[in-house]
């Protein structure tokens, strides 16, 4: 009879550790992605700003070598506002503008796919600690169950409800049991 109580009580012991364990777990995995998220999110915020700071330098640059352009017409005698001149520079200007817009648009995916990531691993995140308190509930009912079938096993073998005699079943089957006076 002690040896039943006995197994049910290490049994339950076990299960409930077991289910606190897993939860540990699960909430390191979840600090560990909060984490990366942070992380994350903070390399899409250097992203964003590198990236505009690459579009002024290339609108500067530009601007220098248009400028540099406009003088050599000028400088060669050319009327640098009709023809051909006037041609060369707007398809400059407008590809220079292109440049920009360009890195512009390469900045915005490197910033977005940071950014999708860092949501990614806040969600993963948010799964680890369901689990982890999943597992916690599992534990603890993993418990019950062994204490209870503990429990049942010491009153089939003479123990505290010996004198319990069987009334009928439930509807699940289950015994019902009332005490029968001595």
């Amino acid at each position: 009879m002690t040896l039943a109580i006995s197994g049910a009580a290490l049994s339950g012991v076990g299960a409930l550790s077991s289910g606190i364990s897993q939860a540990s777990q699960y909430g390191q995995q979840a600090d560990v992605l909060n984490r990366n998220a942070a992380l994350s999110d903070q390399q899409a915020k250097q992203v964003y700003a590198q990236n505009v700071n690459r579009e002024e330098a290339q609108r500067r640059q530009a601007g220098q070598q248009l400028g540099a352009q406009r003088a050599a017409v000028a400088e060669s005698g050319f009327d640098p506002n009709s023809g051909s001149m006037l041609d060369t520079q707007v398809q400059s200007v407008r590809n220079a503008e292109l440049d920009a817009l360009q890195l512009r648009y390469q900045g915005l995916l490197q910033g977005e796919s940071l950014d999708d990531q860092a949501r990614q691993q806040h969600y993963q995140a948010r799964v680890a600690r369901a689990n982890s308190r999943s597992s916690l509930l599992s534990g603890g009912i993993s418990a019950a169950a062994s204490a209870l079938g503990g429990l049942s096993a010491y009153t089939k073998f003479g123990g505290v409800g010996s004198n319990l005699k069987t009334f009928g079943t439930t509807s699940a089957g289950n015994p019902i049991y009332f005490s029968m006076p001595s």
